[in-house]
């Protein structure tokens, strides 16, 4: 494959989670509410099924609804691993980008490990392998993204990584649209 085209690749990988072009999301509702204000946002989040990461024990929660399809959410997770000594994160999948999101997403919620599973398919996304589709995934599983997805859309949310979080420092809610270089994310946290 020449340089060009892998270039080309990645561009278009890229733009797959962003406001500019979004895939078509058949579990979208045709007329999407209003976005929720951000401490609603992030109240409303803490309901989601997801994988929790991090201080267990932090009073800092930070809420990230991702697809695991989603380049820009491999590199988050990348740029909010120095952080997970101060915070503790919850991943959310949701289904956005096509038809390996949602089984995906539900394999990582059942692994025995979902914060091992997590971690490696992140790691994988990064370096430009995406997955296969699980071999089996239970159908609760599946109804727990699907439930995740419909959160999601439900507070308004279009783009994936999608960071809901109480800054550290003022307690107020604040939403990230999209991914943070680690200083960035810390910054916005409100981590010192």
């Amino acid at each position: 494959m020449t340089r060009r085209i892998a270039v080309v690749l990645l561009a278009a990988a890229l733009a797959a989670c962003g406001k500019t072009e979004p895939p078509p999301n058949p579990q979208a509702p045709k007329d999407a509410p209003a976005p929720a204000s951000p401490a609603q946002a992030y109240r409303d989040a803490a309901r989601g099924a997801g994988i929790s990461v991090g201080q267990t024990m932090a009073k800092d929660v930070v809420y990230v609804f991702f697809d695991p399809q989603c380049p820009h959410c491999a590199a988050m997770w990348q740029a909010a691993q120095p952080i997970l000594g101060e915070v503790r994160m919850v991943w959310i999948p949701v289904a956005f980008i096509n038809s390996l999101s949602a089984p995906q997403g539900a394999a990582l919620l059942g692994a025995p490990d979902p914060a091992a599973a997590i971690d490696a398919h992140e790691t994988k996304v990064n370096q430009g392998d995406y997955g296969a589709m699980p071999a089996k995934v239970p159908p609760e599983l599946l109804r727990e993204v699907q439930s995740n997805t419909k959160l999601w859309t439900g507070i308004g949310a279009d783009v994936v990584p999608y960071v809901l979080y109480e800054d550290a420092q003022t307690g107020k809610a604040g939403i990230i649209s999209g991914q943070l270089p680690t200083a960035e994310l810390k910054q916005r946290l409100g981590l010192p």
